[in-house]
């Protein structure tokens, strides 16, 4: 009994022989890749070495390889290129170990997939929603599945075809871009640049309900609008807008309590200089003054009257525009008079530098601005005429020179001689030396380069069409009779949209 139960415990300690097999699930035996190709993985389970064969008529296209062992699992990738020549092609893959029954992998690839070709675009430059035409081969036909890229910014597609994509350009992808094209797993550059160009965009700041008849408007550095409301019974006065908190504050709710009697104060023109932190504010009435505006005195509101030397009586305030040159820090204004005057903002003393006599009946001009490429040149557009020219304060004699003597009114575009406007209102300049002038019945903003006058923005013939939703091209933007416009130190410009009852900005974007 003893020697037999040895035995049987001998026996019990014996691990049982393991049998060798291979083995993959029947749902992963066979599989179907698209034109374009792919990887797909398969696991086998196995505890036997094994070896894997492709089928000699598909080693152009179709590799499998193993990966390592993990568990009882061996990851197997199947790899398949994408079809280029045939309507539709099919492979085997073979696994074998020895002493076991084979498992064969059937793969079938469908379709044909020809490789993305570019080959040209056009236009080479363009701005934000600019359209953009990609030429080149095998686009498919769906937008979904297409994607177009400005350095790394995508576009939006409108229209596909196999062979040509219209897109617009994105918002601000970078001066210099490559465009690129995705289509499945292709991806492809074209060898050309592409040139952005930054476009002014209009955005309401105020509008709608409350009643903003801007007139003058100015900033500051600190995105600080101030501007003046010149219609109205009892606010013609002077307001404030912050940007940053979008807070309204009243500065001088009624003109006239400054100007001494009613229906006399009327707030114009406004410029702001960055050295003092200080608006001036024209006031067109009978008594001469300018008032301040102090930012660095809580925004305290002053009254100062202008003496003009050699005036024997003291000079009506039949004054319009308003300009400030930086170079000296002294405002220049001009009255009905047509005396254009310097005015000490110190002391506020006046000295006559010319009289500036229009060509025609009308003698007012609002349109007062000094030329940033030219800082000794200040230029004035009379307002109900065409009238146009610039005056050089450095000179004492042969100040004017007049660019244009058209008594006109309407609306041309062209070189300064052949020009025309109609109600010329204010004017300001941006760093280039690029003149923007509010055209109050062409509801324009107009652009006087170094030679020519151009449509910057809006336009009469907009009034044919629906207005569009801001923000909006400045060229397609519709504005009302228009009368202030300033541009901020970093290029911004800001216009008081008068009778729209809207201040809104031009961004470059």
């Amino acid at each position: 009994m003893f020697i037999l139960a040895g035995v049987l415990s001998a026996c019990g300690s014996e691990e049982e022989p393991q049998i060798p097999y291979l083995s993959v699930s029947a749902d992963a035996r066979t599989h179907l890749f698209a034109a374009e190709g792919g990887n797909v993985e398969v696991l086998v389970n196995t505890n036997a070495d094994f070896t894997v064969a492709v089928a000699s008529s598909a080693e152009t296209w179709l590799t499998a390889s193993k990966g390592n062992k993990s568990g009882d699992d061996v990851a197997l990738t199947i790899t398949a290129g994408a079809n280029t020549s045939d309507q539709g092609r099919a492979g085997k893959i073979t696994l074998s170990a020895s002493g076991l029954k084979s498992i064969e992998i059937d793969v079938t690839q469908a379709g044909v997939h020809h490789p993305l070709a570019l080959s040209s675009f056009e236009p080479l430059t363009g701005g934000h929603s600019s359209v953009v035409t990609l030429t080149g081969e095998n686009f498919g036909d769906m937008v979904g599945a297409v994607k177009v890229y400005f350095n790394d910014t995508r576009a939006e597609i409108s229209e596909i075809s196999n062979t040509s994509i219209i897109a617009f350009v994105p918002k601000g992808p970078g001066d210099i871009c490559d465009i690129s094209v995705v289509v499945g797993n292709d991806s492809l550059a074209y060898s050309q640049k592409f040139t952005y160009q930054k476009m002014p965009y209009v955005y309401d700041i105020v509008s709608g309900g409350d009643f903003v008849p801007a007139s003058g408007i100015a900033v500051d550095e600190n995105d600080n609008i101030v501007y003046a409301k010149r219609y109205g019974n009892n606010d013609r006065g002077i307001y404030r807008i912050n940007q940053k908190d979008n807070n309204s504050l009243t500065l001088l709710s009624d003109i006239s309590n400054l100007a001494g009697s009613p229906n006399l104060g009327d707030p114009l023109g406004i410029v702001y200089d960055q050295v003092s932190g200080k608006f001036y504010v024209n006031v067109f009435q009978t008594e001469n003054f300018i008032l301040t505006i102090d930012t660095k005195d809580q925004w305290k509101v002053e009254k100062h009257i202008v003496t003009i030397n050699g005036d024997e009586t003291p000079r009506a305030g039949s004054k319009w525009g308003i300009a400030f040159q930086k170079s000296s820090g002294n405002l220049y204004t001009r009255y009905n008079s047509g005396d254009v005057v310097k005015i000490n903002p110190t002391t506020w003393q006046g000295d006559v530098i010319t009289t500036l006599t229009a060509h025609g009946t009308n003698n007012q001009s609002w349109a007062l601005a000094f030329r940033e490429s030219n800082p000794d040149q200040l230029w004035f557009v009379i307002c109900a005429s065409s009238e146009m020219g610039y005056i050089d304060v450095s000179k004492s004699t042969d100040h004017i020179t007049w660019l244009n003597t058209s008594i006109e009114r309407g609306h041309f575009d062209g070189t300064f001689d052949v020009a025309i406007f109609n109600e010329a209102r204010f004017m300001c300049s941006d760093a280039a030396g690029n003149l923007y002038l509010a055209d109050q019945s062409n509801r324009a903003i107009r652009k006087i380069t170094n030679n020519a006058v151009e449509t910057f923005a809006g336009g009469m013939h907009l009034w044919d069409i629906p207005a569009l939703d801001l923000p909006a091209p400045a060229i397609e933007t519709r504005f009302d009779t228009l009368e202030g416009i300033c541009v901020a130190s970093d290029g911004t410009i800001y216009v008081g949209d008068t009778w729209g009852n809207r201040i809104r900005k031009i961004v470059f974007e």
